[in-house]
């Protein structure tokens, strides 16, 4: 007796998350997509995303695997063009200098007006 087992994948989704337009569950009508697709499908990428280190996360039996994909690296279309299959998760993270940016845009114009009072006031 020859057993048959058709598997098929209910989780018709995959998650990108992080520093993209629109992070959302996409939900895919194929087997295979790419990382570009996705990253398309949710609106390209934010400003401040780290194109060097988007993770890639696939549940294979009890673990998980990561994997870590540069983008900025000139002829690497191999891993840009990376398979993603339903129920991965990418992940785009942040610029590590995105908190200073953002900081320092709150407090450019608090010093701006201190020095406008200054000048007023005839400090300089």
């Amino acid at each position: 007796m020859n057993a048959v087992v058709d598997v098929k994948i209910l989780n018709k989704q995959i998650t990108v998350m992080g520093e993209v337009r629109n992070p959302s569950v996409v939900q895919v009508d194929k087997d295979r997509n790419t990382l570009l697709e996705m990253i398309s499908r949710t609106g390209g990428f934010e400003f401040y995303a780290n194109l060097k280190s988007i993770k890639i996360l696939r549940q294979q039996g009890l673990h998980v695997k990561v994997a870590k994909i540069d983008l900025t690296k000139s002829g690497n279309y191999q891993f840009k063009n990376i398979q993603l299959y339903p129920g991965d998760i990418v992940i785009v993270p942040s610029k590590r200098h995105k908190t200073f940016d953002k900081r320092i845009s709150t407090i450019i114009p608090f010093t701006s007006t201190i020095t406008a009072a200054a000048i007023l006031m005839g400090a300089f």
